[in-house]
């Protein structure tokens, strides 16, 4: 089967069904792997897909490429389900498919001494379970929601460098799962509950009284 036709913007590494995308895209991009690298593990049951950035801004602002990545995915999936059937973001990167969580966006990046300086690499990995989608016997599905996602991500990293972030939250609150509603979730064995707001101006997630920001989640997104 022909490779997945991704943007000129990326370049793809097809791995073997039994390679993770996310973690061999770690190992590799601290030897320097060009930036708008996608590594892909070809299997018809998930789409599991890494993707490879050179930030140019500090670790805390360079992590917003999560909310880029849910959304991309968000959009990507809604573009293969009824109407009927809600696709949610729930914080810091999980994708829902009618309250069902299909999975979602992880992060690893590359540490640094010096927090006003860009790390050197930043990994993206993203995992959605297929079988929703009838369990295909080939990795069709796969591969046309890989092509979808790496094209909004490019349109989103397009828009916000025109625009700033505000279009991209707007973008994930609309998809917020229970938004408005009570909620608990953990981060560092504390229990955070409290209305879910979604993200605020800074983009940072607001739960209750708290407001919490993508550098409190790596342990979640890793």
């Amino acid at each position: 089967m022909a490779l997945p036709s991704l943007p000129p913007a990326f370049q793809l590494i097809r791995l073997d069904r039994e390679v993770a995308a996310f973690e061999r895209a770690i190992r590799a991009a601290p030897r320097g792997i060009e930036h708008g690298t996608v590594y892909w593990s070809e299997r018809a049951d998930l789409l599991d897909m890494a993707l490879v950035l050179e930030p140019e801004a500090p670790a805390s602002a360079s992590l917003e490429a999560v909310h880029l990545l849910t959304v991309a995915g968000s959009e990507a999936l809604a573009q293969l389900v009824p109407a009927a059937l809600p696709v949610a973001c729930a914080w810091p990167g999980e994708l829902l498919l009618d309250d069902a969580r299909l999975g979602g966006v992880r992060a690893a990046m590359a540490p640094t001494i010096d927090p006003a300086a860009p790390p050197p690499w930043l990994v993206l990995g993203l995992r959605l379970r297929l079988d929703p989608f009838g369990g295909a016997s080939d990795n069709k599905t796969a591969a046309a929601l890989l092509e979808a996602v790496t094209r909004n991500f490019l349109r989103w990293t397009n828009r916000t460098l025109e625009d700033g972030p505000a279009p991209v939250r707007a973008a994930w609150n609309q998809r917020c799962f229970r938004r408005g509603e009570p909620a608990e979730l953990g981060l560092g064995g504390e229990r955070i509950a409290g209305p879910v707001a979604g993200l605020d101006a800074a983009g940072r997630f607001v739960v209750g009284d708290r407001a919490l920001a993508l550098d409190d989640a790596l342990e979640l997104l890793a």
